[in-house]
């Protein structure tokens, strides 16, 4: 019995073997044909010096780590000192505050104001200082902060606002739509700041992009700013200007998206979409 468990063993090993073989084969094929695919799924680990080479003036990029009990994170500009910062966490609390937040982006609950401000303290704000001139943040987190929308992060928990979407969340209030109008946008929101956001799977995915943007420039040629402004179809009339955002989300909103009205001004009288140039 013995023996035929060992000859068993012996011949998943082969069969294992075999495997391994094949999909060593199968990546290098696929490598060799596509070499920016290795580069994005199984990079050479990009050096901080490297990085700030690639960053352009007025960007910078944040790296996390989240550990059991610290976060780790690491802000790069070009041409300056990088910022190294190691913040003690309780990751049960802070995996608990990211999965509120998350779970009160839906429009029939109260946002989660509290735990987004405090996210934003542990994320941002030990960085305030550096990025007071920043144009350009780009974010790089880890697995355990894929699930943070950071551009709804809060800055500020002060003014009555703030205090009343904070109760409203603790006494799970859905927000009426008075407050979507009034109080939501009194929220000091982190997608206000002075600086866009864009988010990478990873630090050297920054490599690979500026690399293709490198590789498909085409020659400079004579030109001037272009603004287009592109005409929806959309149900309601291109007349009037303003409006109410449609405070909801999913299949259900497509109605209510189509019977806003047209934009004004992004149709010409020959019936193409207006261009501005400046």
């Amino acid at each position: 019995m013995l023996g035929g468990n060992r000859e068993h063993l012996r011949d998943l090993e082969k069969i294992s073997a075999n495997i391994n073989d094949q999909l060593a084969a199968a990546h290098a094929r696929l490598y060799g044909t596509f070499p920016k695919y290795r580069e994005l799924t199984a990079p050479d680990p990009i050096t901080i010096e490297q990085a700030q080479a690639l960053l352009r003036p007025g960007e910078a990029l944040i790296s996390y780590s989240t550990l059991s009990d610290r976060l780790l994170a690491w802000l790069i500009r070009p041409r300056e000192p990088f910022v190294y910062r190691d913040t003690p966490i309780n990751r049960t609390e802070f995996d608990a505050r990211v999965v509120r937040m998350r779970a009160s982006l839906k429009p029939d609950k109260p946002y989660d104001v509290a735990d987004a401000y405090a996210l934003y303290k542990i994320l941002l704000e030990p960085f305030k200082a550096e990025l007071a001139d920043a144009k350009n943040l780009i974010l790089v987190p880890d697995e355990a902060l894929l699930p943070v929308p950071f551009a709804a992060l809060v800055t500020s928990d002060q003014g009555t606002a703030y205090a009343a979407l904070a109760d409203h969340y603790r006494k799970e209030l859905a927000p009426a739509p008075q407050e979507l109008k009034q109080q939501y946008p009194r929220i000091r929101w982190l997608a206000q700041e002075h600086f866009a956001l864009s988010e990478l799977p990873s630090a050297t995915s920054l490599r690979v992009l500026r690399g293709l943007q490198t590789a498909v420039a085409l020659p400079a040629a004579p030109s001037e700013p272009f603004i287009g402004v592109g005409d929806p179809m959309l149900g309601g009339s291109g007349d009037a200007r303003g409006g109410a955002m449609v405070a909801a989300r999913g299949a259900n909103s497509v109605a209510d998206i189509r019977k806003l009205p047209r934009l004004p001004g992004t149709r010409g009288a020959d019936g193409r979409c207006e261009g501005a140039r400046r």
